[in-house]
C-alpha cells in the first residue's frame, strides 16, 4: 500500500514543476491510501493554489469535487485518527533524532502510514522525509 500525504495528492490535480514526476511514480498503482486529515488539508493546499493563481475558483471546486469522489469511491483508502495513530505519533516525535524538527500534522502522517504498513510513503515535505529516513519508513 503507497501511502500520499495530502501534498502529493494536490500535484496529481494541479500542474506543478513535480508534478509529471509524481503523475508517472503514481501512474497504475491501485492500491493508495491517506490520513483523515487529507480531508481538511487538500481544500486548504487547493485554496492557496487558487490564491497563487495556479488554478482558478472553479478549478479549485472541481479537483475538491474529484478528490471526495475518489475517496468516497475508496480509490485512495482514508484512515481515521484513532488514539492509535496519537499514540503513535507521540512515539515517533519522542523517537526522532535531534536536529529533526516535524510538525504534528506530518508526524499523524507517518504514524498511520506505519500502523497500515505502508510499502512506501510518498511525499515532499523535507522535514517529512528527513524524519521518514530516521525512522526507516520508506520513501517513494
Amino acid at each position: 500500500m503507497t501511502y500520499l500525504d495530502s501534498r502529493i495528492l494536490v500535484k496529481l490535480f494541479v500542474n506543478e514543476s513535480d508534478s509529471p514526476q509524481w503523475q508517472t511514480k503514481l501512474a497504475g498503482v491501485t492500491n493508495l491510501a491517506s490520513s483523515a486529515l487529507l480531508l481538511p488539508e487538500a481544500p486548504c493546499a487547493l485554496r492557496q493554489k487558487a490564491m497563487g493563481r495556479l488554478i482558478t475558483g472553479a478549478g479549485m471546486s472541481r479537483i475538491w469535487t474529484l478528490i471526495q469522489q475518489i475517496t468516497f469511491d475508496g480509490m485512495i483508502k482514508v484512515y481515521p485518527i484513532g488514539s492509535d495513530v496519537i499514540d503513535a505519533s507521540v512515539q515517533i516525535i519522542n523517537s526522532l533524532s535531534k536536529g529533526i524538527a516535524l510538525r504534528t500534522l506530518d508526524a499523524i502522517h507517518l504514524a498511520t502510514a506505519q500502523l497500515i504498513g505502508a510499502s512506501g510513503v510518498a511525499t515532499t515535505d523535507a522535514r517529512m522525509r528527513a524524519a521518514a529516513i530516521d525512522l526507516s519508513i520508506p520513501l517513494l
